[in-house]
């Protein structure tokens, strides 16, 4: 990928009441699974509330990072902790161990691929207790805004640049921009970040590129019954209003189908 974890951790950093409706969705149970954990942020939230979590991250900055955070975190907090090289699609080597497995902040967009999907539902069911959830958010992309986008010229590769953030970073201040470019057809998003200094300069060695498959709200239920899942619960934000046509976020909480 090529980044800086620290700045993409400070520029990627949750939509506004996600912590609150993971901590209420886990409520009452013990043992979490978080893949693609990134820096960690989730998990420290989750450790807060005395829950037991297992975070996964593929990146090995990323996972240096996050582990570099968690030993700041007070030791009653950091060890309900525990941060694992791993891939999502993967199946975990200790088997139906964990009452929830979540997906936050668009993790999902990382599986470029209805197989790779369908992989990591798999290995999210198989990683379940009984009775466990599959829980995940990620911005709800409506086919009418892609066919908008595809009317006005957005050509595969055609690329678009606009300000998303200032940062507080090592004792100055750095803009982050980012540079998108859509693959309208295979639903595909490539976005670049690029982190200029004070003086304009580029406060990183490379940007940082991350490919992004987004999927329609119409495409996971199939996608999930492939992995044995049902969708139990849909919202369209995080306070539990139902998804609708105008939604920014699509909010899901599956389970496994029966006699799976």
């Amino acid at each position: 990928m090529g980044y800086d974890p620290e700045l993409y951790a400070l520029t990627h950093t949750g939509t506004p009441g996600d912590v609150s409706f993971y901590l209420r969705v886990c409520r009452g149970v013990s043992r979490l699974l978080e893949l693609g954990c990134g820096a960690g942020r989730m998990l420290a939230a989750l450790a807060r509330a005395g829950h037991d979590v297992t975070g996964i991250e593929s990146d090995p900055e990323m996972l240096e990072f996050a582990r570099q955070q968690r030993e700041q975190l007070p030791e009653a907090i950091r060890r309900h902790i525990t941060l694992t090289a791993g891939d999502m699609r993967e199946e975990r080597p200790q088997g139906a161990f964990y009452d929830r497995v979540l997906i936050p902040y668009n993790g999902l967009y990382c599986l470029l691929s209805d197989a790779e999907v369908v992989s990591c539902f798999t290995a999210a069911r198989r990683a379940l207790r009984a009775g466990g959830a599959l829980v995940f958010d990620a911005y709800a992309v409506h086919r009418e805004d892609l066919a908008c986008a595809e009317g006005a010229g957005a050509d595969p590769g055609e690329e678009h640049r606009e300000a998303v953030a200032t940062l507080h970073y090592r004792g100055g201040r750095v803009r982050v921009f980012e540079q998108s470019s859509w693959d309208l057809p295979r639903q595909l998003l490539l976005a670049t970040y690029l982190y200029l200094d004070e003086q304009g300069e580029s406060a990183t060695e490379q940007p940082c590129t991350i490919p992004q498959r987004y999927l329609f709200v119409d495409q996971v239920p199939s996608l999930l019954e492939r992995a044995g899942f049902f969708i139990e619960e849909l919202y369209g934000d995080f306070r539990g209003t139902p998804y609708g046509e105008e939604s920014q976020h699509m909010v899901i909480v599956a389970r496994v189908t029966k006699g799976d």
